[in-house]
């Protein structure tokens, strides 16, 4: 056998596959081969970034869903948590507003009986001055202090009136005399004279009342409390209270 043809069969010569290094590779191999080895080394590298690639976004997405899932419930708790607070705090509200409420009609009954039990000072200008109040902050405390007639019996003319009705009504239109008049003594009879009926107490209170009609006189003097209870302050109270400017609601 020529040495050429020896020499091209020796190194054509294969190793041992496990004895086979990079080098031996390329070198029994063709230009052909080793371009398609690249490229199948190059496939492979590719895929296996993009397997990655996308087993980490799939990764990345499962966390990202889980965290929106988490947020979505702590959003969820969070509202539930707030509107139960407002409502624990409405109810307080309403709870407090009561409680003034309560307080605010014992103090009233509780001043209003001090006064009935003895109709003088302290007392006396002490309801007046809380009346006054009530008045000047009925809105602040739900109270409601409505205008109503004044209504004079023939024994309140009679048996002499409080110096702030006796005022109230000279102011309105009621003449003195007539005011002395009810409250003074019975015409004497004197047979067989017929006394003057326009000089009785009964003519001065009969002409007294037309007017307080007529006139149709009104003082701020029931008081409405929150629970819809209603009670009617005495006469001289509610004039007292008029004349306070201060005390009507600005």
């Amino acid at each position: 056998m020529p040495k050429t043809v020896q020499a091209q069969a020796d190194k054509r010569k294969i190793a041992a596959p496990e004895k086979l290094t990079l080098l031996d590779l390329l070198k029994i191999l063709t230009p052909g081969q080793v371009w398609a080895l690249l490229g199948c080394v190059v496939a492979i590298v590719v895929a296996s970034v993009s397997i990655g690639s996308w087993a980490q976004s799939a990764h990345d997405d499962e966390k990202i869903a889980e965290k929106n899932a988490l947020i979505q419930d702590l959003k969820s708790r969070s509202g539930q948590d707030t509107a139960n607070v407002e409502a624990a705090r409405s109810s307080l509200k309403i709870m407090q507003a009561n409680v003034r409420a309560l307080r605010g009609k014992a103090e009233f009954l509780d001043r209003f009986l001090a006064y009935e039990l003895s109709a003088r000072d302290p007392a006396k200008q002490l309801f007046i001055n809380y009346v006054c109040a009530l008045w000047k902050q009925s809105q602040e405390l739900s109270i409601h202090i409505d205008r109503a007639p004044l209504n004079l019996s023939e024994w309140d003319l009679r048996s002499g009136l409080t110096p702030e009705v006796r005022q109230f009504l000279s102011q309105n239109g009621v003449p003195d005399h007539l005011l002395d008049q009810a409250a003074g003594p019975d015409t004497a009879r004197v047979f067989p004279n017929i006394p003057d009926i326009t000089r009785t107490p009964s003519f001065a209170v009969n002409k007294i009342q037309g007017i307080l009609q007529g006139g149709n006189l009104t003082l701020q003097k029931r008081v409405r409390l929150f629970d819809d209870t209603t009670y009617e302050v005495p006469n001289e109270i509610a004039a007292a209270v008029h004349e306070k400017k201060d005390c009507a609601p600005q």
